[in-house]
Protein backbone atom coordinates (compact mmCIF):
# COMPACT_ATOMS: atom_id res chain seq x y z
CA UNK A 1 0.00 0.00 0.00
CA UNK A 2 2.86 2.41 0.73
CA UNK A 3 5.18 3.71 -1.94
CA UNK A 4 8.94 3.17 -1.55
CA UNK A 5 9.34 6.69 -0.16
CA UNK A 6 7.01 5.86 2.74
CA UNK A 7 3.97 7.81 1.59
CA UNK A 8 0.57 6.57 0.53
CA UNK A 9 -0.09 6.64 -3.24
CA UNK A 10 -1.72 9.69 -4.84
CA UNK A 11 -5.08 7.99 -5.42
CA UNK A 12 -5.37 7.22 -1.70
CA UNK A 13 -5.17 10.93 -0.87
CA UNK A 14 -7.58 11.78 -3.69
CA UNK A 15 -10.22 9.37 -2.35
CA UNK A 16 -9.76 10.70 1.18
CA UNK A 17 -10.03 14.30 0.01
CA UNK A 18 -13.23 13.63 -1.95
CA UNK A 19 -14.79 11.89 1.06
CA UNK A 20 -13.92 14.87 3.27
CA UNK A 21 -15.33 17.35 0.75
CA UNK A 22 -18.62 15.41 0.54
CA UNK A 23 -18.75 15.27 4.34
CA UNK A 24 -18.21 19.03 4.63
CA UNK A 25 -20.86 19.80 2.01
CA UNK A 26 -23.43 17.66 3.80
CA UNK A 27 -22.44 19.16 7.14
CA UNK A 28 -22.81 22.70 5.80
CA UNK A 29 -26.23 21.82 4.38
CA UNK A 30 -27.40 20.47 7.74
CA UNK A 31 -25.99 23.47 9.61
CA UNK A 32 -27.65 25.90 7.21
CA UNK A 33 -31.03 24.22 7.66
CA UNK A 34 -30.70 24.29 11.45
CA UNK A 35 -29.60 27.94 11.56
CA UNK A 36 -32.25 29.07 9.09
CA UNK A 37 -35.05 27.41 11.01
CA UNK A 38 -33.88 28.20 14.55
CA UNK A 39 -32.17 31.56 14.37
CA UNK A 40 -33.26 33.08 11.05
CA UNK A 41 -29.76 34.57 10.74
CA UNK A 42 -27.53 33.59 7.86
CA UNK A 43 -24.51 35.76 8.79
CA UNK A 44 -24.02 34.02 12.12
CA UNK A 45 -24.02 30.66 10.37
CA UNK A 46 -21.28 31.72 7.98
CA UNK A 47 -19.02 32.95 10.77
CA UNK A 48 -19.44 29.81 12.87
CA UNK A 49 -19.00 27.54 9.85
CA UNK A 50 -15.80 29.30 8.75
CA UNK A 51 -14.35 28.91 12.25
CA UNK A 52 -15.30 25.22 12.38
CA UNK A 53 -13.92 24.65 8.89
CA UNK A 54 -10.62 26.31 9.82
CA UNK A 55 -10.27 24.15 12.95
CA UNK A 56 -11.15 21.04 10.93
CA UNK A 57 -8.48 21.71 8.29
CA UNK A 58 -5.84 22.59 10.87
CA UNK A 59 -6.48 19.29 12.63
CA UNK A 60 -6.40 17.47 9.28
CA UNK A 61 -3.00 18.99 8.48
CA UNK A 62 -1.64 18.01 11.90
CA UNK A 63 -2.89 14.43 11.51
CA UNK A 64 -1.49 14.26 7.96
CA UNK A 65 1.97 15.42 9.05
CA UNK A 66 2.11 13.23 12.16
CA UNK A 67 0.84 10.22 10.21
CA UNK A 68 3.47 10.59 7.53
CA UNK A 69 6.21 11.07 10.11
CA UNK A 70 5.18 7.94 12.00
CA UNK A 71 4.96 5.92 8.76
CA UNK A 72 8.39 7.07 7.62
CA UNK A 73 9.93 6.19 10.97
CA UNK A 74 8.91 2.55 10.50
Amino acid sequence: MLTPSGFFPWWFWLVGLSIHILFLISLSFIFSLVFKTLFKREGLFRKIFIVLLTIYFLLAIIVFISGNLSIRSL
